[in-house]
């Protein structure tokens, strides 16, 4: 690439556009952004007029002559709001963005010499800005952030999740930049021990590798991959551990990309009664305190700051509002399962107690619900049996009769009366019989499957909605199958993310499209241009 192409490449880059915005004018800033103002007034009054035609269904007089009234007056109540909307707002905003270029004029800055040439700079200015901002939303939308925080106790379970995190992440990158093309990927890893009984801090209680971009091809290995390959679980001593410790490294990490997702993985709650059941042993159930004084991280606060602002700052006024992470729990057993109640109802904002009481009852209807469902599905079985207990009455009854009709058979035989009986009959008879009664007790097998099978379908959609509008989502790892299901959950976890951000880039990439349409030659802002000398001559009378 030449010189020249690079400079003017890099005019666009974000610092760019920031030191430029510093050193220009606030008037010229002003004139700019009610530029963008009348663009997305233009774009709505589009709309407006779409659908309009879209309630026109007819092409003639004599068409709509025939149609009903409750078609044509939503037709022309739509006309009129469009044309409305056109005379107050849009036009309003025309005055304004050509009063506010006569200010640019009267300043005396050189951004034109007169209201055409300054509107037509503010035209060029926005447009190039729109056209900026639609070429980094990809990369920005495809970009992630992925942090592990690890529970580096003493447990087989921790040293075995560990090596197979590490056999796994490449493979998982690569699925990343396959389905993302031109995002960064980098990884962050966060592994936490527990405090000494004198509330020290033990020795490497937590360990940080802060994020850094991750290339499957480099020959290098990466910091993240050299933690996990050289750390080694030690120490312990209660049950419970520093796992805010750990999340609130975690948050003061330097996030920056849109889709943020943290993995959190232990097998003991955090420290504070409240977290887990009476029987885990906790030398702090009150919390980690010293003299009264907390010593360990305050749960409300780091899981906030995880819910609603992580990062250094450069992230603000992304296209992707929520500042926080997608936290998810890997859970390895029950003993965590009160500790993620806990903070779901802290980031949920619920009080504690009188919730918990409502929950209760709830559940309870609940119970009472699917109680009054299995008397009624006892009743449909009760019916089904004495209807199945009359047809196998018929089907003896009927056996009755063809065994009666054979010996009378017989007996002609045994008479000299021969009756035609062809060969291997009662054989075949018999067979038939096998047959029938296996094709049904299969049928009724299948049936239960299936039964079976639309259960379990139907209660993982349900845990799936309920997982869904919690802050803290939990996946819960079996251990003799984590080499075949931890690459699958984290793929389903990330995939989830990454189209979620996508998704909002793809609709902000269309609303800049559809704004970029006023900028074009002859569009709106060239006839506001021609126009805005008998516009202020208007004004001004």
């Amino acid at each position: 690439m030449s010189a020249f192409k690079s400079k003017i490449r890099s005019l666009y880059d974000s610092d760019f556009i920031h030191s430029r915005n510093s050193k220009e004018s606030a008037v010229f800033h002003s004139l700019e952004a009610s530029v963008l103002e009348l663009a997305q007034l233009h774009v709505t009054a589009e709309n407006l007029k779409h659908e309009a035609k879209a309630l026109k269904t007819w092409k003639t007089k004599e068409e709509g002559a025939i149609k009903s009234d409750s078609e044509v007056n939503a037709y022309h109540a739509k006309v009129n709001e469009y044309k409305a909307f056109i005379s107050s707002n849009v036009s309003s905003k025309k005055n304004i963005v050509c009063t506010k270029a006569q200010d640019v004029l009267d300043e005396g800055k050189q951004y034109g010499h007169d209201v055409y040439e300054i509107l037509k700079g503010a035209k060029i200015r926005v447009d190039r800005d729109l056209e900026h901002k639609m070429s980094v939303l990809p990369t920005r939308a495809e970009a992630v952030d992925i942090c592990f925080v690890v529970d580096s106790t003493s447990s087989k379970h921790m040293a075995k999740f560990m090596d197979e995190l590490r056999i796994c992440i490449k493979s998982l990158v690569a699925w990343i930049r396959e389905s993302c093309k031109h995002g960064e990927v980098r990884l962050a890893l966060v592994t936490f021990k527990d405090f000494n009984k004198d509330w020290s801090r033990s020795k490497n209680q937590i360990e940080v590798v802060d994020f850094e971009a991750f290339d499957v091809d480099a020959p290098k290995v990466s910091n993240f991959e050299f933690a996990l390959k050289n750390h080694h679980v030690s120490g312990g001593g209660d049950e419970a551990e520093d796992v805010l410790g750990g999340l609130e490294a975690a948050a003061n990490l330097s996030w920056k990309a849109e889709s943020k997702v943290l993995f959190l993985c232990c097998d003991a709650p955090c420290h504070g009664e409240k977290f887990h059941v009476p029987e885990v042993e906790d030398w702090w159930p009150d919390g980690v305190k010293h003299k009264g004084e907390d010593v360990g991280a305050n749960a409300h606060n780091v899981l906030i700051q995880l819910q609603q602002d992580v990062g250094n700052g450069k992230h603000k006024h992304k296209l992707n509002h929520k500042h926080g992470v997608d936290f998810t729990f890997l859970k390895l057993n029950e003993t965590t399962n009160v500790m993620v109640e806990e903070w779901n109802r802290i980031t949920s904002g619920r009080p504690e107690g009188k919730v918990e009481e409502k929950e209760k009852v709830e559940k309870d209807k609940d119970k009472e619900k699917d109680k009054e469902k299995d008397k009624e599905k006892e009743k449909v079985e009760t019916v089904a049996i004495e209807d199945n207990l009359e047809t196998n009455a018929a089907a003896l009854r009927l056996q009755n009769l063809k065994r009666a009709k054979d010996a009378r058979r017989k007996v002609r035989r045994l008479k000299g009366e021969m009756v035609y009986v062809p060969a291997g009959f009662h054989k075949e008879k018999n067979e038939k019989d096998e047959k029938d009664e296996k094709d049904e007790a299969d049928t009724g097998t299948e049936k239960k499957t299936n039964d079976a099978d639309a259960d379990a379908d139907a209660d993982a959609d349900a845990d799936a909605d309920a997982e869904e509008g919690k802050f803290v989502k939990t996946i819960t790892l079996e251990m003799p199958f984590l080499h075949d299901v931890l690459h699958i959950k984290l793929q389903e976890v990330l995939g989830r993310v990454i189209s979620h951000t996508c998704g909002i880039a793809n609709e902000a990439i269309a609303k800049i499209s559809a704004k970029k349409v006023c900028f074009k030659p002859g569009g709106m802002m060239d006839d506001l241009a021609d126009s805005a000398v008998d516009i202020l001559k208007e004004l001004s009378l």
